[in-house]
């Protein structure tokens, strides 16, 4: 066989096995996924309304709470793109449970499952009525039983929508606003 065809064999294997590789990581679910639930179909301008984003956690994982017991924990936080027709105040999670992970002496806070994170945001008084996208960023580490991940930001769009002062739209998702 020439070197030639050996090298030509030698780099179709190598692709091969390089987009065997990436297809199998194409096919790994997200570790966190996000679901924005809306208390109001449209929010009046000049008032302020709840909001939740649901986060659900992959099987197997957790993430770390937003004040984690360890000093080398990366911390959970939800942050709000600036926006001039909105002002949120700081999100507020639930509270996180003790775990205790293989590589760990002790329990950790650790968040997992189905997670419901409250805002609360207000509308400008002189904001424009209709739809506005703003992005809320969720930062995060995702650890299983024997390791963790890399630290990740997850970007979460959410559209509201703005109705003259004084005429929000009807209420949404009663039970997550209980």
């Amino acid at each position: 066989m020439s070197v030639k065809r050996l090298l030509s064999l030698l780099i179709l294997s190598v692709a091969l096995i390089l987009s065997t590789g990436l297809a199998l990581a194409a096919e790994e679910p997200p570790t966190v996924t996000a679901q924005v639930l809306h208390s109001r179909a449209a929010y009046a301008q000049g008032a302020s309304y709840p909001l939740v984003i649901s986060f659900s956690i992959r099987p197997g994982f957790h993430i770390n709470a937003q004040r984690p017991t360890e000093p080398d924990s990366y911390p959970t936080s939800l942050a709000w793109q600036p926006a001039p027709e909105f002002s949120f105040e700081p999100a507020v999670f639930p509270s996180p449970h003790a775990y205790k992970p293989s590589f760990s002496d002790k329990p950790i806070e650790v968040l997992d499952g189905s997670v419901a994170v409250r805002a609360t945001f207000k509308v400008a008084a002189n904001a424009t009525p209709g739809p506005h996208l703003v992005k809320a960023k969720l930062q995060f580490q995702a650890c299983d039983d024997q390791s963790c991940l890399m630290p990740e930001t997850l970007e979460v769009p959410v559209t509201i929508t703005v109705a003259p002062a004084g005429k929000p739209g009807q209420p949404l998702n009663p039970q997550a606003f209980k």
